[in-house]
């Protein structure tokens, strides 16, 4: 970056994650460190603009003094072209949840396995490779180039994430944002960028507790039909 600088070129610096605060490491080895905070602030302040893909981001590179503009996550429209149709949804009774995600993330499925299994609803899970689960379920290995495709084996995306650490609340809303583009629906949970895109466009609900997981699947079960309104808000 500095030699960059020095040959008076302009900077801009793209950030995707949280590294403003230390979370530590998770399982699977993620989460941020002392020194990603180090060199975040320091490349951060040797930047012309900084601009990030959540408002959380945003505010956190406020609070350390440094300008900053968020750019919400877009979807290629030209690749992610497929849609869901209402005959789709009819096929499946009952309907399919789907996941996708690095394997290594999996294990926050755990939260909602059970109530999957209680009503007897199957599981997609789309990544780089097989994660392991207490709930049996259909695998298909991640393709950029075949995810337009294989997605649409879901009726309702669902998304459970921790909300107790900074590191997390950061995200951005691309992995939703991808199934709301298809006019798949999604279960949520209230993670900042997760909370705003669902809320803005009605394509699906976010689920903080169990009960409203429970609330959430058993309105699914009872009225299949609102899967298409979901999905007909989640596309625009």
């Amino acid at each position: 970056l500095k030699e960059q600088k020095e040959r008076k070129k302009v900077i801009i610096f793209d950030q995707c994650v949280n590294y403003f605060d230390i979370s530590g490491m998770f399982p699977g080895n993620y989460g941020s460190t002392v020194e990603h905070r180090d060199q975040i602030l320091r490349m951060s302040r040797l930047s012309d603009a900084f601009i990030c893909s959540s408002e959380f981001i945003r505010n956190r590179a406020c609070q350390e003094g440094i300008h900053s503009h968020y750019i919400p996550d877009s979807n290629d429209l030209r690749h992610f072209k497929n849609k869901k149709t209402k005959e789709s949804f009819k096929k499946n009774q009952p309907p399919k949840a789907i996941w996708s995600g690095q394997s290594v993330k999996a294990e926050e499925l755990n939260k909602v396995l059970p109530l999957l299994k209680e009503r007897n609803l199957s599981l997609t899970v789309i990544s780089e490779k097989k994660p392991k689960l207490s709930y049996p379920f259909e695998y298909i290995p991640w393709s950029y180039y075949t995810l337009p495709k294989t997605i649409l084996k879901g009726d309702f995306c669902i998304s459970p994430r921790k909300t107790d650490n900074s590191y997390d609340l950061g995200h951005s809303h691309l992995k939703v944002g991808i199934f709301l583009a298809h006019g798949i629906p999604a279960l949520a949970s209230p993670i900042p960028s997760y909370v705003e895109v669902i809320e803005k466009s009605k394509g699906g609900k976010i689920c903080e507790y169990s009960s409203e997981w429970t609330s959430a699947l058993d309105e699914i079960l009872m009225n299949p039909g609102s899967l298409w309104e979901w999905s007909q808000l989640a596309k625009k």
